[in-house]
């Protein structure tokens, strides 16, 4: 389990920095967001190679604000264009799909089903 833990610190807090930046920010570029994530890989993997004595919880809450820096940074040194949105009138159909209750109903069943089979009751015994 800390394996695949340690494994997804690899990508994990890259994206939650991006994602809480872009919600809380109208400066976030692509561009800060790449170099974000490629500085990051690079920067765990080696701390998973040269500081192999430090928890890996320690390097990822060190990383989140190093990852935070660099996307401000790269962000105000390279920005995005002026973004213009291309709104267009158009009417959507948005009728309700004819077999939604249906699917929804064995989605439930099954999904029931295999609580049932995988409980004590089934195959867990």
């Amino acid at each position: 389990y800390q394996f695949v833990q340690e494994f997804n610190g690899l990508y994990n807090m890259p994206l939650l920095v991006i994602i809480l930046f872009a919600f809380y920010s109208k400066k976030a570029t692509a561009f800060g967001a790449k170099m974000t994530i490629a500085i990051h890989i690079v920067l765990y993997a080696l701390s998973k190679v040269f500081l192999k004595d430090i928890h890996f919880l320690y390097v990822l809450s060190l990383l989140f604000f190093l990852d935070i820096l660099i996307l401000i940074v790269v962000s105000k040194i390279k920005p995005d264009g002026e973004f213009v949105l291309n709104s267009f009138d158009t009417k959507v159909n948005i009728e309700p799909w004819k077999h939604t209750k249906l699917v929804a109903s064995i989605l439930v069943v099954v999904v029931i089903l295999t609580y049932a089979a995988f409980s004590p009751i089934g195959f867990a015994r």
